[in-house]
């Protein structure tokens, strides 16, 4: 499963409204570095979750507390 947290075009927004003064090329090599970093994270994240909630849960509903969860977020 794979998820992607923003495009290059809203991470280049935010970059430029964080005042980085990068050119294009050096905000694209940024956003693949991140980019490629949070998918292993949340690869990792995904992991953990399957390994943790019991068999009747799915992973995308895992609470480590226990809390309920509503299902229709």
């Amino acid at each position: 499963m794979e998820h992607q947290t923003m495009t290059l075009g809203e991470f280049t927004l935010r970059a430029r409204r964080a005042g980085l003064e990068l050119e294009a090329e050096e905000i694209e090599m940024l956003y693949q570095e991140i980019a490629a970093s949070c998918a292993l994270m949340n690869d990792m994240a995904e992991r953990v979750k399957a390994r943790l909630s019991p068999a009747s849960e799915p992973a995308h509903l895992f609470r480590a507390d226990g809390a309920p969860v509503n299902e229709r977020r």
